[in-house]
């Protein structure tokens, strides 16, 4: 066995806590103000604002623990100028 002598140094990673099933979607896509946390989700050609509830982040990632459902689709991508219940055309 090897052993950490005086002067060495060596890193270490902690997992601290595990979600099974986590929803995970871009961090680019949350919108933060006045303490709240938004997304826009698609709904056929409209964006609709929706405020979510936010959990880990790792990484360009971020969990969401309520507001958004698996599937649905949201905007990553300018949705700074969005206004909720804007027509969208969606780019796959």
């Amino acid at each position: 066995s090897q052993q950490v002598k005086p002067g060495l140094f060596g890193r270490v990673q902690i997992q601290y806590d595990q979600r099974d099933n986590a929803l995970l979607i871009p961090k680019q896509a949350v919108l933060e103000e006045d303490d709240e946390s938004t997304v826009f989700v698609i709904r056929d050609t409209v964006a609709i604002r929706r405020t979510v509830t936010t959990g880990y982040a790792n990484g360009d990632r971020i969990e969401i623990l309520d507001g958004v459902a698996e599937g649905e689709r949201i905007v990553i991508t300018g949705q700074a100028t969005l206004q909720d219940s804007a027509r969208v055309e969606v780019i796959h």
